[in-house]
């Protein structure tokens, strides 16, 4: 209820999620709402901690801090990924959301070893930490609020699929859990434990690089260009093989900057279709996929030839060979043809991810010496295809 009152309140047009300008409004407000709530957190926790000498203490008011300093960054990436397109940057700025959390990722994994040496130092010169009633009300209340904007950042996260929000959420979350093994801390001297604040300095460090590191890993994959996914690819050709005439789709590409999609495909039309009804189909689908989407789409014309006993008896071969050929994974584009008055046989072959350089000439000198076999009358040409996307079928 409050995060749909913050939404309502501060968020114009906020149904349109996938409009870079209401996006960067997402981000904002809950870098703004973090930053407040880390800010007072911190400055408790802070005093809390210092009064009782707590190392632990002080290391959770101190990643409040990091927190919020973290949503000052979020606020920062998504000033400039709110941006409009521009001349430098023809795309748009989206990729800015995605630096940002490599940043906030490296501080926390560069501040939890900072931590873990000045809780190790606890361990073997241990001071008494001061049981106090106040503090443990305090950081029970802490952890309300923390909790509160964990869940915050993650359903805004959710709303426009933001992975610096989702990370934003991480330092919510991994404060909770700190929060609470500090309140364990501070019941330690009553077991005479006094190691104990070290130790669980020590754990609370481990729980920050972990964070740091899992963030890491999530973004660098859309920094360095990943495939879309197998939901995005059945949306694709659902929406493709939705126009009448279209037999099939193949090499389908995309490319994101944070809400802005570039996609481009193949769509396969009988090849006796008349030019300018064809190129109306591409343009619909085009559009539907554009306004379904979100995207900017480009589409490629395949013209499929109607089958004969040849075409038939290739389609054999090649299905026999990519059945047998694990380097191999489909084969698209498959024309015979007469060119300058030679008999001519043209095909795509996709190759299987992992798949090597050197390994694709092999294999395509292989696909192309078993056509000849059969067609000694024909020159192959064949063309292999890198592997884009992923083919997992869905969970």
């Amino acid at each position: 209820m409050i995060t749909e009152f913050f939404v309502r309140t501060f968020i114009k047009n906020r149904e349109k999620t996938e409009d870079y300008r209401v996006r960067a409004q997402y981000g904002i407000l809950e870098g703004w709402v973090s930053t407040v709530i880390n800010l007072i957190l911190f400055a408790f926790k802070l005093a809390a901690g210092l009064f009782v000498n707590s190392i632990a203490l002080i290391t959770d008011a101190v990643h409040s801090l990091s927190d919020m300093l973290s949503s000052i960054a979020v606020i920062w990436g998504f000033k400039i990924s709110g941006q409009p397109p521009d001349k430098e940057h023809p795309f748009g700025h989206g990729r800015m959301e995605h630096v940002t959390t490599l940043i906030i990722a490296i501080l926390l994994i560069i501040t939890g070893f900072e931590f873990a040496r000045v809780a190790f130092g606890r361990v073997t010169h241990a001071d008494p930490v001061v049981f106090n009633l106040p503090v443990i009300i305090i950081v029970s209340i802490t952890i309300v609020f923390k909790e509160w904007l964990s869940k915050f950042a993650r359903e805004l996260g959710r709303r426009i699929d933001s992975k610096a929000l989702e990370g934003d959420a991480l330092h919510h979350k991994a404060d909770v859990i700190t929060s609470v093994m500090v309140i364990l801390v501070l019941f330690s001297e009553k077991i005479h434990f006094r190691q104990f604040d070290g130790v669980v300095g020590i754990l609370i460090s481990v729980y920050i690089m972990y964070s740091g590191w899992k963030m890491l890993q999530d973004v660098i994959t859309p920094l360095l260009g990943e495939s879309a996914t197998y939901e995005e690819l059945a949306e694709i050709k659902k929406i493709a093989k939705s126009v009448k005439g279209i037999k099939g789709t193949h090499d389908i590409m995309m490319h994101k900057y944070g809400s802005m999609k570039v996609i481009s495909l193949h769509v396969e039309i009988p090849e006796e279709f008349p030019f300018m009804e064809a190129h109306n189909l591409i343009e619909e689908i085009e559009e539907n996929i554009n306004v379904k989407m979100g995207a900017i789409t480009t589409i490629h014309l395949d013209p499929i030839q109607k089958l004969n006993d040849d075409l038939r008896q290739v389609h054999s071969i090649l299905g026999g060979i990519i059945k047998s050929n694990p380097g191999l994974n489909s084969y698209h584009d498959l024309r015979m043809l007469k060119v300058k008055g030679a008999l001519t046989l043209v095909v795509d072959v996709v190759a299987s991810h992992g798949v090597n350089p050197d390994e694709i000439i092999a294999l395509r000198d292989k696909v192309a010496s078993s056509l000849r076999t059969t067609l000694p009358f024909y020159q192959i040409k064949i063309w292999i295809d890198h592997p884009f996307n992923v083919t997992p079928s869905p969970k």
